[in-house]
């Protein structure tokens, strides 16, 4: 009988020796072992007997090497944007209470409706122009404030207003007063855009 045997682990193999009293020949048995946690010394014999053996464990060298990743934020430009605000009645179209909201279905088609329309006939004529968005309806047939904006020079008011008198008469989806258009101001914004 022996009493005790003691395990080591070097990589997938793990060697276990066991100790026998001196008149037994030292024995060595390696198994192919598959587990992450290491094998644990243990006895057999009621009465145990210290002796002193020496297990060396070598550790492989392992190196990490680190790649150095550089971000660069990106190039921003600020741009100079001309808000024209533009307002006009269309004297045929019921106003509703929906309007009022931003949030409402009514508002949101009807908003769309005049983007949609304006949008292309302001592209056309003015090259700087960047979009159309309405900013509010109110009552009184509907009246339409919305904002035309334009990159770094906007034409004036004449102009623009020379622009929706000429496709008042085309224009089928909304009605358009043309004794209320009315174009005013510029509002200068800074807008500022990745590059």
């Amino acid at each position: 009988m022996y009493s005790c045997f003691v395990c080591s682990r070097e990589g997938p193999l793990v060697t276990i020796i066991h100790l026998f009293p001196l008149f037994f020949p030292k024995e060595t048995t390696t198994l192919n072992v598959t587990t992450p946690s290491p094998v644990i010394a243990a006895t057999t014999a009621a009465k145990v007997t210290t002796t002193a053996t020496k297990v060396t464990t070598t550790a492989a060298k392992v190196t990490t090497t680190a790649t150095k990743v550089t971000t660069t934020a990106p190039t921003t430009i600020a741009e100079t944007v001309i808000t024209r605000l533009l307002t006009f009645r269309s004297q045929d179209d019921t106003f509703t209470s929906e309007l009022l909201d931003p949030s409402s279905a009514e508002f949101k088609n009807r908003a769309t409706l005049i983007e949609t329309t304006l949008g292309p006939l302001c592209r056309t004529a003015f090259p700087t122009f960047i979009n159309i968005y309405v900013i509010v309806f109110r009552e009184g047939s509907i009246i339409q404030t919305s904002g035309l904006r334009f990159s770094s020079s906007a034409p004036n008011s004449t102009q623009i207003k020379t622009v929706l008198l000429e496709a008042a008469p085309t224009i089928t989806d909304f009605n358009v007063d043309t004794t209320s258009i009315f174009v005013d101001g510029t509002r200068k914004q800074y807008l500022i855009l990745p590059f």
